[in-house]
């Protein structure tokens, strides 16, 4: 079978491509840009167009037509699909219909830290012995990429709110990390995308298990008439799997892990921030619902040092270590100022922001101006626009300015080699420096370690 998408070198499209090139079909995509990902799939001959013309449907003439939600519906290739005679579908959807030929599918969702859960639960059960197959939303060394393609029946994958994408999963553990503010370009207000979520947790099997942060103000609405089985975590409300005798340190934490009361084990973390501690308990509660034994989990967990580009570390400047960070949601942005600040004390912690997409800096603008006050530092770039158009009312100039009636040293930069001069002209002994932004952001440390080495 031909399969065509439009849209290939997305993180989360590569991979399912990969999984339908490891079955045998003949995989074609397109895409305005290549990276590695899409190399792994053209070396195992996969076609790929650098352009999205209706040419290419016409050349490839496919059975299935699979296109990311950042196509736009007039798109000339979407368009000449939606002519022809092939089945055409959205990513979320084709992900639903591909995860119905697993029977125990994990579906990890929530405003904040997917990703990263996600990447936890492959590495556990990795670990574990057990072959599975993941779709992880970033790069993770242990499985060389962003997909691990197994043979049983452990399917696990990303569940995404936006537009409602995830409403497609029909899981037999669906995890709710968190509900947040957020994607108000699609979502009208909080109480909508609660409801969201909620349907996401009536679409969970009746066998299986929703696994819940009880440390989430909105919890209770979700789990109010939940058909499904329950297992809450927690750290300050009461929960069946609590994490107790919490000390943060150097780049991590240490605590004593309890199920339904009964100390089961200590649980060390080598990646830093209370939020990385609620990620690993809801990747136990997955383990308790697959009826696995903790004591490998809790042990493959202190290994884990996450994905790239979740507070990765990507060297030393002089002496100032250099972090980057995937953030770009204000409760994201305090998160990781708050752990870089917990876990490694700096003498001066800077951020460099890239803000992504106009219409969350508009619509979280007030959230945004005071969730660096906790740094010492503040350097904004040019949006990251993503799917939209120059919105001027809400570009990187107007946050600098509203960060900066709560942060005195905050500055604007109109690009990444600015934001690297400016940092190796006021670098200071000791500081610690987080590029942070679901864009390109991490470009700027990219240029301080090149300029360094010559």
């Amino acid at each position: 079978m031909k399969i065509h998408f439009i849209g290939i070198d997305g993180i989360s499209m590569s991979a399912i491509a990969s999984i339908m090139q490891d079955r045998g079909n003949q995989i074609s995509g397109s895409d305005l840009k290549k990276s590695l990902l899409t190399d792994k799939l053209i070396d195992k001959g996969a076609i790929f167009f650098n352009k999205q013309e209706a040419t290419n449907i016409e050349q490839i003439n496919p059975d299935i037509v699979v296109y990311t939600a950042a196509i736009n519906k007039l798109n000339p290739e979407l368009v000449a699909a939606q002519k022809s005679s092939a089945k055409v579908y959205d990513r979320a959807e084709f992900l639903g219909k591909l995860a119905k030929h697993y029977q125990k599918s994990i579906a990890i969702s929530g405003s904040h830290g997917k990703t990263t859960t996600t990447a936890m639960v492959t590495s556990v059960l990795l670990k574990a012995g057990l072959d599975i197959t993941a779709l992880v939303g970033g790069e993770l060394n242990e499985i060389q990429g962003n997909v691990k393609i197994g043979n049983s029946e452990i399917f696990i994958t990303e569940a995404c709110e936006y537009v409602e994408s995830f409403l497609s999963l029909y899981p037999y553990i669906g995890v709710i990390l968190n509900i947040d503010l957020d994607h108000l370009d699609y979502f009208r207000d909080i109480k909508h995308i609660i409801e969201s979520f909620k349907k996401f947790s009536h679409n969970i099997k009746e066998h299986g298990y929703l696994i819940i942060n009880s440390d989430d103000e909105y919890s209770h609405i979700i789990t109010d008439d939940a058909k499904c089985k329950i297992i809450s975590f927690g750290i300050d409300c009461p929960a069946d799997l609590q994490a107790k005798s919490i000390k943060y340190r150097l780049g991590g934490s240490f605590s004593q892990i309890y199920y339904k009361n009964t100390y089961v084990g200590d649980l060390k973390l080598v990646i830093p921030g209370k939020h990385s501690l609620y990620n690993a308990l809801s990747v136990l509660a997955c383990c308790i619902a697959l009826d696995k034994d903790l004591a490998i989990p809790l042990t493959s967990l202190s290994s884990f040092t996450g994905t790239h580009r979740r507070f990765e570390k990507k060297g030393h400047y002089k002496d100032s270590i250099l972090i980057d960070d995937y953030a770009h949601h204000p409760k994201e942005v305090r998160a990781t100022i708050n752990a870089a600040n917990s876990s490694y004390s700096p003498k001066k912690l800077t951020v460099v922001f890239q803000p992504h997409t106009y219409t969350r800096t508009k619509s979280l603008l007030e959230d945004f101006a005071t969730s660096f006050n906790n740094a010492d530092r503040v350097i904004i770039t040019p949006t990251y626009a993503a799917r939209e158009a120059y919105d001027k009312s809400a570009d990187s100039k107007v946050l600098a300015k509203a960060i900066s009636n709560h942060q005195k040293n905050v500055s604007y930069v109109d690009s990444y080699e600015a934001a690297a001069l400016l940092l190796e002209n006021t670098i200071e002994p000791g500081e610690l420096i987080i590029s942070m932004g679901a864009g390109p952001v991490d470009q700027v440390l990219d240029l301080l370690l090149k300029n360094q080495r010559n």
